[in-house]
């Protein structure tokens, strides 16, 4: 399975294309606050920890265990990747600050343009001087494990400190041949079902999110308040109010909550899960909302569902969870404090809360040891960010002065602690994300089964039958990089 280093760059960097092609697929994870270390030295030792993470630890002024490790000479992180300000030297970047205050380390970052990220790593990597690391950029996995291009990273974090205790399950998405390969750095929500708190209140309903805190809120429920708040007094069809509307990307991710998606591992394979019955059973969900129940608006145009919940044309509306602090977005209900959200309900049927989500994190070059270094390096990042949230630091102090630049006439400081106090138990659930999303997006077989652009609706089966053939071309072009050149 595995492929040698020995090929020639030329090679390389046309397998790398099929690289950028996954990373480029669908909609990439755009944080806040970055990420991205530039690349180290050029070691030949295979990514292999040399000691066992975390031990000793040593405790941070804000009360963080990381490991207790001299870094000794060794002490530049190097990466290559998109510019993230967490990582500046600036005096602004909080994991810059963190990893040179308590390791004596310093970041250097290679900043290189998105679509470029990958193939730059293969050159760098068969030339000998590979990178310390190089951030996940929402894709290129497992195509840049088959290549040979990144290593693995079993052993490297002990999910059992307190750091990356609720990280373990979003670590085992990226395991491929029995090995994992991605490093957690950033991991939440993707998707909120957003809502009109004063429909709620006029019609006597409890919130999503009181429904959520109760451990009731779920797809019937959903369901049938999108029938409840549906409003078309002269049934022409055209209503009043729509119960929900769905923003495109993020309806289909509805999928996610069964804890599955539409591709899967089993070893060293990948292959098509669109004959789940889970699968199919959200799909077929989704579909009856708009179609049988005609409650949901099926124009899932951004533009649109942001305007049909800012007018009160929609009870409910699903879409990217950055809405929330957008001051471009829904400004209406925003200084009226009448917006709310909640996380996608649950699955009836699944055995726990799933929630899309999605991940920044970071791999290794292949041939990088993994030591000390790494292992600080890797620590420092996931404190930095944590005590970034850590009331009475300067980042956090500093995130207040923000929010209140912006919405200081409309909200005080207690209802901004309170959102992000209620933001952290929805990042608290179980993330599913989407590592495999350049081979399909989730909404090709929504809008088949929608009948976009004009198309005839296809029942699942039979929106199956048409893209599942391009499913699995995909999924060889990535398993076999040289016949898909």
């Amino acid at each position: 399975m595995t492929r040698t280093l020995t090929r020639t760059l030329g090679l390389l960097l046309a397998l790398a294309m099929v690289v950028l092609a996954a990373a480029c697929g669908g909609t990439q994870p755009t944080p806040t606050s970055g990420t991205t270390p530039t690349g180290g030295t050029t070691p030949t030792v295979e990514a292999t920890p040399t000691e066992e993470p975390g031990k000793p630890m040593k405790t941070t002024e804000l009360g963080s265990e990381i490991p207790d490790v001299d870094l000794g000479d060794d002490t530049v992180v190097k990466w290559i990747g998109i510019r993230q300000p967490q990582f500046l030297s600036n005096g602004t970047g909080v994991v810059y600050e963190f990893f040179k205050k308590y390791y004596g380390g310093t970041i250097e970052m290679d900043v290189t343009a998105p679509g470029e990220v990958y193939t730059k790593l293969a050159s760098l990597v068969l030339s000998g001087e590979a990178p310390d690391i190089v951030p996940s950029m929402g894709g290129g996995f497992p195509n840049l494990a088959i290549l040979d291009i990144i290593a693995p990273v079993d052993g490297l974090i002990d999910f059992e400190d307190e750091l990356f205790a609720n990280y373990k399950d979003t670590y085992d998405q990226f395991e491929f041949d029995g090995s994992r390969y991605w490093i957690p750095w950033v991991a939440d929500n993707l998707s909120f079902t957003y809502y009109n708190t004063k429909i709620f209140e006029d019609n006597g309903l409890e919130t999503p999110k009181e429904l959520f805190e109760q451990g009731l809120w779920d797809w019937d429920a959903f369901t049938e308040y999108a029938q409840e708040l549906y409003i078309d007094e002269n049934s022409d069809g055209v209503p009043e109010r729509w119960g929900a509307a769905m923003c495109i990307w993020h309806d289909a991710r509805m999928v996610l909550t069964t804890s599955e998606s539409i591709v899967k591992v089993d070893g060293a394979n990948i292959l098509s899960n669109l004959g789940s019955p889970n699968v199919e059973r959200a799909y077929n969900f989704l579909v009856d909302l708009t179609q049988k129940l005609k409650v949901v608006d099926p124009n899932d145009d951004p533009n649109n569902v942001i305007e049909l919940l800012n007018t009160g044309k929609a009870a409910m509306m699903t879409g990217p969870d950055f809405w929330s602090g957008d001051n471009n977005v829904m400004l209406d209900i925003k200084k009226a404090k009448q917006l709310e959200w909640a996380p996608y309900p649950k699955d009836p049927q699944a055995d726990k809360h799933y929630v899309p989500g999605e991940t920044i994190g970071f791999y290794v070059p292949k041939g990088v040891t993994i030591g000390p270094k790494m292992q600080a390096f890797v620590y420092s990042c996931m404190a930095a960010m944590k005590e970034a949230g850590i009331k009475g630091g300067e980042a956090y102090q500093k995130g207040i002065d923000e929010f209140m630049e912006v919405w200081g006439e409309y909200y005080t400081v207690e209802e901004y602690e309170a959102i992000g106090e209620y933001n952290k138990v929805i990042n608290s659930l179980p993330l599913i994300p989407e590592p495999f999303q350049g081979m399909m997006d989730l909404d090709v077989i929504l809008s088949a089964m929608q009948g976009v652009g004009g198309a005839a609706p296809l029942t699942y089966q039979q929106a199956v039958a048409q893209l599942e053939p391009t499913l699995n071309a995909a999924i060889e072009a990535v398993l076999n990089p040289q016949t898909a050149e």
